[in-house]
């Protein structure tokens, strides 16, 4: 997403769902650090594709509370439940 000044609340350029990683991968250390390299990588493709012009998606503000970072605990329970861990 692009930045404004209350950080997380910019337009934004690309989403994309992927699937569960397997059991044995780590999620923190290998998983995401590949998806988001993946997603940055097909963003650019579809910047490059659309003549140098990012698709913007306004996002959804509803009065939400912004969060940045989800809290460990919160975390390692989801995790947990899906059996991750």
């Amino acid at each position: 997403m692009f930045l404004n000044s209350k950080i997380d609340e910019g337009n934004i350029l690309y989403m994309k769902e992927y699937s569960k990683p397997s059991i044995n991968v780590d999620i923190d250390l290998i998983y995401d650090s590949y998806i988001r390299a993946l997603a940055l990588y097909e963003c650019l493709e579809s910047y490059i594709r659309n003549g140098y012009n990012f698709i913007e998606y306004e996002q959804n503000k509803q009065d939400e509370e912004i969060y940045y970072i989800i809290h460990p605990v919160l975390k390692y329970k989801s995790l947990k439940r899906l059996e991750f861990r």
